[in-house]
């Protein structure tokens, strides 16, 4: 039997006979939406239940598995409610405005429960407070959480989606965004859960990707106590420092971009895409093999792109040396001018060539790059202390952001670095009580470099040597662009799966078989499957089908 099916049903006796235990399932059920609703009004500290509503099944086909939901009851709160003080700022920077404060949140607590916990991590600038459905960021085709009899909690960071970025003027606001809510969020969802089931959850995970990664791991080195499990897709665990790096790309690439009759900067067109596409053919072809651009580890891909250099005039068959040169300054990675590293490299991969590494570094010409909206805008009320006034991404001083992203004043108590970096290699909490940790990133995402990832696990191999993979592994998707999409990449995979063996049966994922989701493997077979191995180990073919997971092993170092 799967581990999501194996439900423990609360609350009610075992019937005797199948008859009668339909006979008296409208009863049982009537009792559990009157005790769902029974939520409504219930104080907790500095909060409130401010609505508990049963919600009916819905069903689903084979189809639409992403979408099915069990009966449950959806609980809405709110916390810490506040109204945001103003906070001198020197002139330097926007004052805080008297805007209202609160983190509000949704759980979701299903009929049919397995003891579980879900915690699931926002993205982004948060803001919102999504579907507590349980979403798996890395295998959105199949079951959610919920359905598979976890309860759900999801929240918006303590801040709502119309203050945008502008939140940050907010001395708290920041804090709570970067990783106080968290631990107020899961306090409070684990008391509702013993006020509606009866008892705590035997296991508890949270699981997110981007900002929602970095919420994994401060939920895992912060309140490592509250967690079994933690899943943390492509983390922003430096998201300051990727803030300047795409500040610092964005101006890289304006080099190579033209300009408007007007004078403005076309950043979409500093690349076309056949000159995207000359880069991931040649490097699925240098480290990969023209076959199999996919089966390769990203950090020991050794490629220039000067072998794409132009040696005459500019054709569709090569690269300007202007634009080789913006390639070399952003993937050697964002240096000042007299050469200090702001951030890691970034590796060459087949992703390059995939929309959504165009949407975040360059943009079309319909929309610009989402480092010029919300990256530019993070940069300026939330990573920057004291708040800015104003800000140009194409004129910005580097040096200067990376003052700002450390520095912290009497109202800005906590710099940026501090209140967002989840760095942290002391995890005595969390493993004190078998914490097991699962860290996937894409090998192409053009948000987070996967080499900044790789690097926060080798700290960990150092600090707890050859135990690290007793509770701690990190699986690369070579080809996947930010959480989801690549050409070339299978990027869909049951992560929470693996989680709940490895917490609940002490079964170790040697590997992880994935395929394509909806937004990649476009240039793959229809069907194929691979196996992700855990770093630094990669996939080795064995026999047979080579579209065909079981026909690889994980192996190497």
């Amino acid at each position: 039997m799967s581990l999501f099916t194996q439900r423990k049903i609360h609350s009610r006796g075992c019937a005797s006979t199948l008859l009668f235990a339909l006979a008296i399932s409208s009863q049982v059920h009537a009792a559990d939406a009157n005790r769902c609703a029974r939520l409504t009004g219930l104080h907790v500290p500095n909060g409130v239940v401010t609505s508990a509503q049963w919600q009916e099944a819905v069903p689903h086909d084979d189809a639409s598995a992403a979408k099915a939901l069990p009966a449950h009851c959806l609980v809405e709160g709110v916390l810490d409610r506040r109204t945001g003080q103003p906070a001198p700022t020197n002139g330097t920077g926007p004052a805080a405005s008297n805007d209202q404060y609160a983190i509000h949140f949704e759980l979701r607590l299903p009929l049919e429960w397995a003891g579980r916990f879900f915690y699931q991590g926002g993205g982004g600038s948060d803001g919102i407070v999504n579907l507590a459905t349980g979403v798996i960021p890395s295998w959105r085709d199949g079951p959610r959480a919920l359905a598979r009899g976890f309860a759900v909690v999801s929240s918006d960071a303590g801040h709502t989606q119309d203050q945008n970025a502008g939140f940050g003027v907010d001395p708290k606001a920041r804090i709570d965004y970067g990783y106080a809510s968290i631990g107020r969020v899961a306090e409070i969802a684990k008391r509702v859960i013993r006020d509606f089931y009866g008892e705590k959850p035997k296991w508890s995970y949270f699981a997110g990707c981007s900002k929602g990664g970095q919420e994994a791991l401060q939920a895992m080195q912060r309140y490592g106590a509250e967690f079994d499990g933690i899943i943390s897709g492509d983390p922003g665990y430096r998201l300051p420092h990727a803030a300047i790096a795409q500040v610092a790309d964005t101006q890289a690439f304006s080099r190579a971009a033209p300009r408007s009759e007007d004078g403005r900067i076309q950043l979409a067109r500093a690349f076309s895409q056949g000159d995207l596409d000359l880069v991931a053919d040649a490097v699925r072809h240098q480290c990969g093999g023209a076959d199999e651009g996919f089966n390769y580890r990203p950090d020991a891909c050794k490629f220039d792109p000067v072998v794409l250099q132009c040696k005459a005039g500019k054709t569709d068959q090569c690269l300007s040396a202007v634009q080789v040169q913006a390639l070399h300054a952003v993937f050697d990675g964002a240096k000042t001018a007299d050469g200090h590293v702001l951030y890691t490299p970034w590796p060459y991969d087949s992703g390059i060539a995939s929309a959504n590494w165009r949407e975040w570094k360059l943009g079309d010409d319909q929309h610009p790059s989402r480092a010029e909206t919300l990256g530019a805008g993070s940069m300026q009320y939330v990573f920057s202390t004291p708040p800015r006034k104003s800000f140009d991404i194409f004129t910005a001083s580097l040096p200067d952001l990376e003052q700002s992203i450390h520095r912290k004043t009497a109202q800005y108590s906590q710099s940026a670095a501090e209140f967002m970096d989840a760095d942290s290699v002391d995890l005595a909490n969390f493993k004190s009580h078998g914490g097991k940790l699962l860290i996937y990133h894409g090998g192409s995402d053009p948000v987070f470099s996967v080499l900044d990832t790789i690097d926060y696990f080798r700290r960990l191999q150092s600090a707890y040597g050859k135990h690290t993979a007793d509770f701690a592994r990190l699986y690369v998707v070579p080809g996947m662009n930010h959480c989801s999409g690549g050409d070339y990449a299978l990027d869909s995979f049951d992560s929470l799966d693996a989680m709940v063996r490895w917490v609940e049966q002490g079964q170790a994922p040697q590997s992880i078989v994935a395929h394509a989701g909806a937004s990649a493997g476009a240039k793959l077979p229809a069907g194929m499957t691979h196996p992700l191995c855990p770093y630094p180990q990669r996939a080795q073919y064995l026999k047979g089908d080579k579209n065909d997971a079981n026909s690889f092993v994980c192996a190497g170092q």
